[in-house]
């Protein structure tokens, strides 16, 4: 019993620390509507969002918190998620969470974290690291995208997602220039 109020504690603790960076990361104008944030431990999401996470094998996550933020607060335009690797966090905007997530971002961003914690250092390096040469897009043009990308992909072929649809799912987000990126990573999951 006081092992389980020391967790709860815990968590609130975190909960708050986190809503506090979200305020001076969104702003004042966003910060305002953080009040019906919806929190969540990566271990314990429902639904598509449990698949993706159960899909990754990777228990180091259970702990990751999820924020779902309000459609009012969010500030990504197309991009319905990110991750916050050093915090342990994943944004995800409210309507696209509660929706189905049929580009499979959460097992992106669940990636992202992975790839943290697999050493801060070399993820760093990482990003700084192009995955591809030669081509002009900057972003998303790293070693980190990459296996973010391909294990989001992976997990859509496992769905019998077929190759066009996802790059048909991507284009409503990324940039031609981008979907170039995008297709070779394509071709290292589908062949």
């Amino acid at each position: 019993m006081e092992d389980e109020k020391r967790l709860a504690a815990a968590r609130e603790a975190r909960r708050g620390e986190i809503k506090d960076y979200l305020r001076d990361y969104l702003g004042p104008e966003r910060a305002e509507h953080l009040g019906s944030l919806r929190w969540f431990e990566a271990g314990e999401l429902p639904g598509e969002h449990r698949r993706e996470f159960e899909f990754l094998n990777d228990r180091r996550l259970d702990s990751t918190l999820v924020a779902v933020v309000p459609k009012k607060a969010w500030h990504k335009s197309t991009q319905p998620s990110e991750s916050h690797v050093s915090r342990d966090l994943i944004l995800f905007e409210e309507g696209y969470f509660d929706g189905a997530d049929e580009s499979a971002w959460m097992t992106h961003e669940l990636t992202h974290v992975a790839k943290f914690k697999d050493g801060a250092e070399e993820y760093r390096l990482a990003t700084d690291t192009p995955a591809v040469e030669g081509l002009d897009a900057i972003y998303p043009n790293n070693e980190v995208e990459r296996a973010a990308f391909k294990k989001q992909f992976e997990y859509l072929r496992s769905n019998k997602i077929g190759r066009e649809r996802i790059r048909e799912l991507m284009s409503e987000q990324y940039a031609p220039e981008d979907l170039a990126i995008l297709d070779r990573w394509l071709a290292e999951v589908f062949g």
